[in-house]
């Protein structure tokens, strides 16, 4: 932070993570983030991918480009082509099974039946059937929880371009309400895809290494079962 104004306290500063003042270090749940340094405050526990050198660094942030990444999590994996495939691939069957509608490569050209400027953007997912009924059709973009704000900007030109030109379709376009997603994609042996919406027509994804989640599920239930042992002993000796 720059500069501020008012007395309104306001923890949640650098990418809307939860700045903590008596550390300065900011809050990204799996780790602490030196905003001075640019780096995690622990070692990432991924091991990393070998071809790609960055991924292999144990502190750095976001891949050394905060202006257009985020890490919501503390140990997000840097996305790849391949993963993102895997999941919009994964999504769109899913989406196709409970809508009817279409996407991967389908056109606002071939949507609206005609050629038109822009008409050859490629939505992710497009629902022209779930709100049929009030005149309503969907879009969404899938992309990497790092590309979150390029997913809203897309959603929203194309909507601009299908309302512009499709106005005699009978469908007034909109960002997609109606569709959930499935929270988890399995990427591989190694990866899982935790998948979130957090605007209207905009889904992301974010890649975390299994071994890692697996040590935090342990950690957690061994966590849980502490405290019932612990819990169970002082109901012992109040007993007693």
């Amino acid at each position: 932070m720059i500069h501020s104004t008012g007395t309104t306290p306001n923890n949640y500063l650098f990418a809307g993570e939860q700045f903590d003042p008596d550390l300065n270090l900011y809050y990204n749940r799996a780790r602490y983030l030196n905003v001075t340094t640019g780096r995690f405050w622990i070692m990432d526990s991924y091991e990393g991918n070998d071809e790609d050198p960055r991924s292999i660094h144990k502190y750095l942030y976001v891949d050394a480009d905060p202006v257009n990444n985020t890490d919501p999590c503390g140990r997000c994996l840097p996305s790849i082509g391949d993963w993102g495939d895997i999941v919009q691939e994964f999504i769109f069957e899913d989406f196709q099974e409970k809508t009817g509608g279409v996407g991967l490569n389908v056109t606002i050209n071939t949507v609206l039946r005609s050629t038109v400027p822009s008409g050859g953007l490629e939505p992710d997912l497009i629902d022209p059937n779930t709100l049929s009924e009030f005149g309503i059709g969907q879009v969404y973009e899938i992309k990497s929880v790092y590309s979150e704000l390029q997913a809203k900007a897309k959603v929203l030109l194309y909507v601009s371009v299908l309302n512009f030109y499709g106005r005699n379709t009978g469908l007034k376009w909109i960002p997609g309400v109606t569709y959930t997603a499935p929270p988890i994609v399995p990427i591989s042996p190694s990866a899982v895809a935790f998948i979130q919406q957090p605007w209207a027509g905009v889904i992301t994804y974010c890649v975390v290494n299994q071994t890692e989640l697996l040590a935090f599920a342990i950690a957690a239930d061994s966590a849980a079962l502490y405290l019932d042992l612990s819990s169970a002993a002082l109901t012992a000796a109040y007993a007693y």
